[in-house]
């Protein structure tokens, strides 16, 4: 995979998980964007091994 497929991927992850999670409320929503977005990370990692973990889920919109 290319760095524009890691892009599109956290685009598309950002775009689902703002709907979601605009005012917290739903924290079974949360807790499936979580997975789904440190799930991602791992599949990702194993493609590349210079893959930035913090970055990507930066880039999906997770934050701590």
């Amino acid at each position: 995979m290319s760095r524009k497929d890691y892009i599109a991927i956290a685009k598309m992850l950002k775009e689902q998980g703002s709907h979601t999670l605009e005012d917290g409320s739903d924290f079974n929503a949360f807790r499936v964007y979580n997975a789904i977005c440190r799930g991602m990370c791992e599949v990702l990692a194993s493609d590349n091994a210079n893959f930035n973990r913090d970055r990507f889920l930066t880039a999906c919109g997770y934050t701590n």
